[in-house]
């Protein structure tokens, strides 16, 4: 079995977890797929980790899908990163704009 049979048997199988609500194996199953480099696999990692609130490891992955040029991943990633740009704190100003410019390059 090659290395891209068992990424797209993962991401199955993950698939089937996440339909089946076991989101935590999902994640795990998920994971090993991204690290083994299926770019599909980090942007379905990216969207589980999203749900759950932590955005940061989302834009993680959503990153390392984009630049392999996955589009959902570019359009997840310039959302997570315009919508969190966006949101209220002290001095954030400069980070915003950090945040648009590397969200308009994909």
């Amino acid at each position: 079995m090659d290395e891209n049979t068992g990424i797209d048997a993962l991401i199955g199988r993950a698939e089937a977890l996440l339909e089946a609500g076991d989101d935590k194996e999902a994640e795990r199953l998920l994971r090993r797929a991204a690290d083994l480099g299926g770019v599909a696999a980090m942007t379905t990692l990216g969207v589980v980790i999203e749900c759950r609130e932590r955005i940061a490891e989302a834009i993680h992955w959503y990153r390392r899908a984009a630049e392999n040029g996955d589009r959902d991943a570019m359009a997840a990633l310039r959302a997570c990163t315009t919508t969190r740009a966006m949101k209220p704190r002290p001095g954030n100003g400069i980070q915003r704009r950090r945040n648009w410019a590397r969200s308009r390059r994909w």
